[in-house]
């Protein structure tokens, strides 16, 4: 999408609100439940997978992390 700043898209910081980054932290460990891998909240801001089994599947699902 084009936008209406003169910066360039990968240059500007995105910052979320509270309440989306809230949002967003439930939707990606529900979808972590649905398909069976083990997470833990590992502070205020960061999810955990770090089992092995756990790794391997999410790295089954959205490829590995590079």
């Amino acid at each position: 999408m084009p936008t209406c700043s003169a910066s360039i898209e990968h240059e500007r910081r995105i910052a979320l609100e509270a309440w989306q980054r809230a949002r967003v932290d439930q939707l990606f460990t529900e979808a972590l439940d649905h398909v069976g891998v083990e997470w833990k909240q590992a502070n205020a801001k960061n999810i955990s997978v770090a089992r092995k089994a756990s790794v391997a599947l999410l790295d089954a699902h959205v490829g590995p992390k590079h």
